[in-house]
């Protein structure tokens, strides 16, 4: 995504293709984490990614339940 977009300005949007860029940015943040603790990541380094893990995925149910 290039430009910052509310998700709440989005939600009494009929705007999908702005829904979907906002939800594959996303998609793309957990592809990334997991493939990243897939390749192997130190022990530290695996906990900060269990976290954005953790962050993307609570996003990701966000959005589903908002949009």
């Amino acid at each position: 995504m290039e430009e910052f977009v509310s998700v709440f300005d989005l939600t009494n949007s009929d705007d999908a293709t702005a829904k979907k860029a906002v939800r594959d940015e996303v998609a793309t943040i957990q592809f990334t984490v997991r493939r990243a603790m897939d390749q192997g990541l130190s022990p530290e380094e695996m906990k900060v990614a269990e976290k954005l893990r953790d962050a993307a995925n609570a996003a990701s149910e966000v959005l589903d339940d908002l949009l």
